[in-house]
């Protein structure tokens, strides 16, 4: 597995380009309701963003306190995926913390100001890290599929969904240089540099991450996230090349989010000298 989580120095803000925050909300504001819920009764099709909330919210070792904060706030509820979301491909590690208080040698403090808005508690990696692991479903107890060809061979026995849609990403991630050179042909980029700062669209990558998470997990046909009819081979999305110019208009911080970083990097400073 190659360098991919964020490295950063104790105190220093997760800026837009760090969690690469167009391309997150790109995949958590789409619409469509393509993606089976296996929470509800009888299950039903929601946006990615909704099933993935609800695993996070029904997982065992969600807090009775962050579960009902969720579920009181839908604007906390993404923003808290989001960071769950980049834990659980790997791009946040479990030697990080979002809590200023945290007095453990293990971990460095950092600030996620464009995810914090709402509520800046969105815990540390590693509680993160558990409310993830215990996201499997019902039948998944005496085995967790942990390859995509075993994800395929449930579809193909029509068993959807595959599995739960937090360990479909860690199937993913776990097999990130298959996925792209199998499916885009391509040997430039893997699924892991969708999360990073690469020079591609946010918008065309959160396309092919949903196209992979949708075959992944339902498999049917067509691919809801499909190009138009000619603009690439077999209606797989395209990713758009961005020139440094239009790269540098992505994932902008504002000022109030600098502002809130500055600020809670020096009450940090001033919580560890005390």
């Amino acid at each position: 597995r190659k360098a991919f989580a964020i490295k950063a120095n104790e105190g220093r803000p997760l800026s837009r380009r760090d969690i690469q925050f167009d391309f997150l909300s790109h995949i958590f504001d789409n619409e469509d309701k393509v993606f089976t819920d296996p929470s509800l009764s009888p299950p039903e099709r929601c946006t990615f963003r909704d099933v993935y909330v609800r695993a996070l919210i029904q997982s065992p070792r969600t807090a009775k306190a962050l579960r009902e904060k969720m579920q009181d706030s839908a604007d906390f509820a993404s923003d808290f995926g989001k960071v769950a979301l980049l834990a659980n491909v790997g791009r946040i590690n479990t030697t990080m913390t979002f809590l200023p208080e945290m007095r453990t040698n293990l971990r460095t403090y950092h600030p996620v100001p464009s995810l914090q808005k709402v509520d800046p508690n969105l815990q540390d990696a590693p509680r993160i890290k558990n409310i993830l692991k215990a996201c499997h479903l019902p039948d998944e107890a005496d085995h967790i599929p942990v390859t995509p060809v075993e994800l395929r061979t449930k579809i193909a026995e029509g068993v959807t969904p595959s599995t739960s849609i937090v360990n479909l990403l860690f199937v993913l991630s776990n097999h990130f240089t298959y996925l792209v050179h199998e499916h885009f042909g391509r040997h430039d980029v893997d699924f892991l540099d969708f999360f990073m700062p690469v020079h591609f669209s946010s918008a065309s990558r959160a396309r092919a991450f949903l196209w992979l998470a949708f075959r992944y997990y339902e498999g049917t046909t067509p691919n809801p996230f499909d190009d138009t009819p000619g603009t690439s081979q077999k209606g797989i999305p395209r990713l758009v090349a961005l020139s440094p110019a239009e790269f540098e208009t992505e994932n902008v911080d504002t000022q109030d989010e600098k502002a809130y970083g500055e600020k809670m990097c020096k009450y940090r400073q001033d919580f560890l000298s005390k």
